[in-house]
């Protein structure tokens, strides 16, 4: 028994110094491919088609750029559990397997411009909980879809600069806690949807020079009080909605410049004046507009040189703003605000399995404060949960909150004895475009007695 036990580890002793072995030799053959220093790794300028293996599993920075690298495999970087640094750019790589990524739980930094990459698949960066800059520039990028880039949260930089993107999906960021700078520059996005960042309530410099977009309306950057640099040079851009810059709190540079037919407003010069009068705050805005004169004299000027309107208001004067509390508000519930820098305020919030949802008046420092509270108490839809949204005009308050009808996928959780009502929750998905009706219709129609767990998606 005892001689039989001796053979089985002698064997597996055996075994072991020949992996061992085997691998030592495996990165010895790399080292005499690349440079290998310490736990730096070069392999830049090599002409590669693929990634090496056997790569050593200690191994912090791997250079990979200017090969000709085509595709990210699965196994690719499997084994390297220490990489920090990984530079893939200027490469030929169109294609990153999804999960390829996934075990670099220390990436801090992943650069992969200047290749042909057309498509990112969601979850391609699923796992890399460290990763503080991705560049994706001078790619072949067309579309950015929802959830592209979401729980990564140390992420701090994206640049996208230079690729085809002209369409960005709603929730394309997601639970980027950390983001501060996100560069779409060059691309050829024509128009944003509502709320395509509101969730970045950290980002302070966003960079959409270079496209083609039209308009910038009240919704474009909402929800973005951190912001300070904005660049919308070099875009067709016409008009200028009143509100569009109003809840940017922190905006210190608006850069327009090359916007040839960009129209004279009042709107953006009244909010640089009120940030100069109310917070002693220079933001400097750059760009010419015109002032629509009916003759060849309609010579660009500075757009703070337009002529302020002495009837023009930052704050709607006689603001009404919808008023109510629940699931449903009825078009009656209207107030005429009394105050003054009154706008119109939303908030939802969870209490247990709760919802409720609040419309009224505030003013816009009120409703500043509130949305700066966002950030801890807007993330998850939990017990305790709340978010707030700032609007002016006259009930503009009285719309779905935040744009949740066709965007926000919500989960109720509640219970139900015998009669599943999830078929009915599915017809109300196609057939109502207010999410609040929806739901309440989800809730209170035919509920029967309470006792099993289901889910209700709308």
């Amino acid at each position: 028994m005892f001689r039989q036990n001796f053979h089985v580890m002698l064997t597996f002793v055996l075994l072991l110094y020949l992996r061992l072995f085997l691998e030592a030799h495996a990165v010895s053959d790399v080292c005499k491919l690349c440079e290998c220093k310490s736990q730096r790794v070069s392999c830049e300028y090599l002409d590669l088609s693929s990634v090496p293996q056997n790569i050593s599993g200690t191994v912090e920075y791997f250079y990979l750029s200017n090969n000709k690298i085509t595709k990210i495999e699965d196994e690719s970087f499997r084994n390297l559990l220490s990489l920090e640094s990984l530079q893939l750019d200027n490469n030929e790589i169109s294609n990153i397997e999804k999960e390829s990524l996934k075990h670099l739980s220390n990436l801090e930094q992943l650069y992969l411009q200047n290749n042909t990459i057309s498509n990112i698949e969601h979850g391609t960066f699923q796992g890399l909980n460290s990763l503080q800059i991705l560049r994706l520039c001078n790619n072949s990028i067309s579309k950015i879809e929802k959830e592209t880039f979401v729980n990564l949260p140390e992420l701090y930089e994206i640049r996208l600069s230079d690729n085809k993107i002209s369409k960005i999906e709603k929730e394309s960021f997601v639970n980027l806690p950390k983001l501060k700078e996100i560069d779409l520059s060059s691309n050829a996005i024509s128009s944003l949807k509502q709320h395509t960042f509101k969730k970045l309530t950290g980002l302070k410099t966003l960079d959409l020079s270079n496209n083609k977009m039209s308009s910038i309306t009240q919704e474009t950057f909402q929800n973005l009080y951190s912001l300070e640099d904005l660049n919308l040079s070099r875009n067709q851009i016409q008009m200028i909605e009143d509100g569009a810059f109003l809840f940017l709190p922190n905006i210190k540079k608006i850069n327009l410049i090359g916007n040839k037919n960009l129209k004279c407003g009042y709107h953006l010069p009244a909010v640089v004046n009120y940030m100069t009068s109310t917070y002693n705050r220079t933001v400097d805005v750059l760009g010419k507009c015109l002032r629509g004169l009916d003759n060849e004299e309609d010579e660009p000027i500075s757009i703070m040189n337009h002529t302020q309107s002495k009837y023009y208001s930052l704050f709607q004067k006689n603001l009404q703003c919808q008023t109510c509390s629940g699931m449903m508000c009825n078009d009656s519930e209207v107030t005429n605000c009394t105050g003054a820098e009154l706008v119109c305020q939303y908030k939802l919030s969870m209490s247990g399995v709760t919802l409720k949802f609040e419309r009224f008046c505030s003013t816009y420092r009120n409703c500043l404060e509130a949305m700066r509270n966002n950030t801890s108490t807007c993330n998850e839809w939990a017990n305790g949960t709340s978010c707030v949204a700032c609007c002016s005009g006259n009930q503009c308050n009285k719309n779905d909150f935040m744009d949740w009808n066709n965007t926000f996928e919500y989960h109720l959780i509640y219970t139900i004895d015998r009669h599943p009502i999830s078929k009915n929750c599915n017809e109300y998905k196609n057939h109502f475009e207010n999410v609040s009706r929806a739901v309440s219709r989800c809730i209170f129609s035919n509920a029967p007695p309470l006792s099993h767990t289901h889910t209700c998606a709308i």
